[in-house]
C-alpha cells in the first residue's frame, strides 16, 4: 500500500536530516587538507608528472537538426544530388549543425554538396567552421535539381570541425540536403570518409593533462597550462575572511603577452569544502592569444574504482524535472553532461556526487552562469572531473578582465547520502540568503508581456510609481524582450537594445533608476 506523507512532515524529515545527519567526521576534514595540498601547489612541470587524457575522438555529433541525421543513405537508398549518387555521406536537413571530430593529422576535406534529389523544393546554404566559429567554406544558395557544389579547402590543425546546413531564406520546408562522399585526408592523401566515422552519443574528449597541481585547466594560444605556468611568474597571499573562512590568492603572471590568471580559493573551517573561482586579466598592452577550453573545474576524485555519479536532471518544465540518476562510469569511456538548451539548469544540474569504491567520494559542483559542460571518465582506477564553459574561446583586449564560474569541491568518507546531508548544511549556514525584513509579494510580468513592449518611457513611469508608494528598489530588472524580438521575447541573440522603443538605448532608463536610488538589472542569457 502506498502512503501519501503530508507535504510539511516532508519538509520537517528534510531540515532534520541536514541539521542531525551532517556529523563532519576529522578524517573529513584531513582529507580535504591532503587533497587541497595536491591540487593548489606551485605547479612542476608537465614532464615531471605523469600524464593523464583519453583516446582522441572521432565521429560526428548532432548538435542540431530537423528530423533525424542519416549516414550513407536516406530512408534506405543511396544519397542522390541531382543525377549523381554518392556511397557514402550524410543526409541532414536544415537548421542544421552536425560537429564531426576529425582523426589526427586531417589537413583537407572534399566533398559535393547540394539539395537531396528528394527533397521536393527548399533552399540552402552549406557552411563549414572550425570548433571556434571561424567560417572556413560557404557555399553558393542551392535548390534542388542543380548540379552538386564541389568542395576543396584546406583544413586548420583542429579536432573537429562544424558542418552546418542554413536556411536558404524560403524557410526550412523540403531543405534535405546531402554532403556527398565527405572525406578528409591526412598529410599522406589517406581518405577517410565521414559518414563511415557513425554517430556519437556524447562529446566527451578531455585534453591530456598532468594533474600535479592546478585544480584548472586552459589553453591559451597553442599551448596548455600545464605547459605554461611551471614558467610564469608566481605569487601567493593567504588570509582569515573571517572565523571561519580562510581565503588564497595564487596569481600567475606571463611576462610576455601580460596575461594575468588569479585563482582565489576559501576553504571553511568547519566543513572539508574548498570553492575557487579562476580571472584573467590582460594586463599586456596588446590583445592576448586566444583562451580556450577553460575548464575551471578539473580534478581527481580521491579512492579507487568503481565508480558511480549521482546527478540530476535539471528544469525542462516536465513532470520528470529534477528527478535523480545514477550513472556508472566505465573504464575509459568519457560520460559528459551539459545544459541541452542554453540555460543553466535546462535539462541538467551542474551538482554531481562521485561515489568511489572505497566508502567514500568528492561532491562536485559548477556555477550556474552560462552554457557549462563537465565530463567525467574512469582510467585506471582513478577518476577525473573536468568541467567550465562549454566551447569558450575568446581573446582579452589590454585592461579587459573576466572570471570562470565558482567551482566547489567537497571531500567524503562513507554514505553518499550522508554526503549529501553534509552539503545540505552547508548550503544553509553559507549559500542561503539572509533577509532582515520579509520580502514584498510582487506582482510578476510573466502574465502581463510587459518588457516585449516596454520603451524607456513605460520604464520611467514604473520606476516613478514605486518611488511614489514609498517601496525603495535596490534595483529595476528589465526582463526578456527589451532587444529587437518583434514581440516575442524568444527571439534572442541581438543584445542590443531595441532602438525603436529606447532610441538612446538603456543608459536614459538606468540614469533615471540611480536618480531614485535604484540600480538597474537587465535579462539575458
Amino acid at each position: 500500500m502506498t502512503k501519501t506523507i503530508p507535504a510539511a512532515l516532508v519538509l520537517l524529515m528534510a531540515v532534520t536530516l541536514s541539521v542531525c545527519a551532517a556529523e563532519v567526521s576529522k578524517k573529513e576534514m584531513r582529507d580535504a587538507s591532503a587533497w587541497r595540498r595536491a591540487h593548489f601547489a606551485w605547479p612542476r612541470a608537465a614532464a615531471e608528472a605523469p600524464a593523464s587524457g583519453t583516446r582522441r575522438l572521432t565521429g560526428l555529433f548532432v548538435h542540431a537538426n530537423h528530423d533525424p541525421v542519416f549516414l550513407n543513405e536516406r530512408g534506405g537508398e543511396p544519397l542522390r544530388i541531382k543525377d549523381r549518387e554518392y556511397r557514402t555521406g550524410i543526409y541532414a536537413h536544415a537548421a542544421s549543425d552536425v560537429e564531426a571530430f576529425l582523426p589526427e593529422d586531417s589537413v583537407r576535406l572534399t566533398a559535393e554538396v547540394g539539395l537531396d534529389a528528394r527533397s521536393g523544393g527548399g533552399s540552402v546554404v552549406f557552411v563549414i567552421t572550425d570548433s571556434h566559429g571561424a567560417e572556413l567554406y560557404r557555399s553558393p544558395l542551392c535548390r534542388q535539381g542543380m548540379e552538386p557544389v564541389p568542395v576543396d579547402i584546406p583544413l586548420p590543425a583542429a579536432d573537429s570541425i562544424h558542418l552546418m546546413v542554413t536556411d536558404g531564406g524560403d524557410d526550412i520546408a523540403c531543405d534535405q540536403s546531402d554532403w556527398g562522399d565527405i572525406a578528409v585526408y591526412d598529410s599522406r592523401g589517406t581518405a577517410v570518409f565521414l559518414g563511415e566515422l557513425g554517430l556519437l552519443k556524447n562529446t566527451a574528449f578531455l585534453p591530456p593533462r598532468s594533474f600535479s597541481d592546478t585544480p584548472f585547466f586552459f589553453r591559451y594560444g597553442d599551448s596548455s597550462s600545464d605547459e605554461l605556468l611551471p614558467g610564469w611568474e608566481y605569487s601567493v597571499t593567504t588570509e582569515k575572511a573571517d572565523r571561519s573562512r580562510t581565503r588564497t590568492t595564487q596569481i600567475y603572471r606571463d611576462p610576455g603577452t601580460g596575461l594575468e590568471v588569479r585563482c582565489e580559493r576559501v576553504d571553511y573551517a568547519g566543513f572539508p569544502i574548498t570553492e575557487w573561482v579562476l580571472w584573467f586579466k590582460n594586463n599586456g598592452r596588446r590583445n592576448t592569444p586566444v583562451l580556450s577550453d577553460v575548464r575551471c573545474l578539473d580534478v581527481r576524485a580521491p579512492g579507487p574504482g568503481p565508480f558511480l555519479l549521482h546527478h540530476a536532471a535539471g528544469a525542462a518544465v516536465t513532470p520528470a524535472d529534477y528527478r535523480p540518476m545514477t550513472t556508472l562510469l566505465k573504464e575509459g569511456e568519457p560520460f559528459s553532461v551539459f545544459p541541452a538548451t542554453g540555460r543553466c539548469t535546462g535539462s541538467d544540474w551542474p551538482y554531481f556526487n562521485l561515489e568511489t569504491g572505497d566508502g567514500g567520494g568528492l561532491i562536485a559542483v559548477i556555477g550556474w552562469p552560462g552554457q557549462w559542460r563537465c565530463d567525467f571518465v574512469s582510467e585506471g582506477g582513478r577518476a577525473r572531473i573536468s568541467g567550465g564553459y562549454e566551447m569558450a574561446a575568446f581573446t582579452l583586449y589590454p585592461g579587459e578582465e573576466v572570471r570562470t564560474p565558482l567551482s566547489v569541491a567537497m571531500n567524503y568518507s562513507g554514505d553518499w547520502e550522508r554526503a549529501q546531508n553534509i552539503w545540505r548544511s552547508f548550503m544553509l549556514s553559507y549559500g542561503m540568503p539572509e533577509n532582515a525584513a520579509p520580502m514584498h509579494v510582487a506582482s510578476s510580468s510573466l502574465w502581463y508581456g510587459e518588457m516585449t513592449r516596454a520603451d524607456a518611457d513605460s520604464q520611467k513611469l514604473f520606476i516613478d510609481r514605486y518611488a511614489e508608494e514609498g517601496f525603495r528598489l535596490k534595483y529595476w530588472w528589465m526582463d526578456a524582450g527589451w532587444y529587437p524580438c518583434g514581440g516575442e521575447w524568444a527571439r534572442t541573440g541581438t543584445w542590443e537594445p531595441d532602438k525603436d522603443r529606447f532610441p538612446e538605448g538603456l543608459g536614459e532608463v538606468s540614469r533615471h533608476a540611480h536618480e531614485k536610488g535604484s540600480g538597474l538589472i537587465v535579462w539575458f542569457e
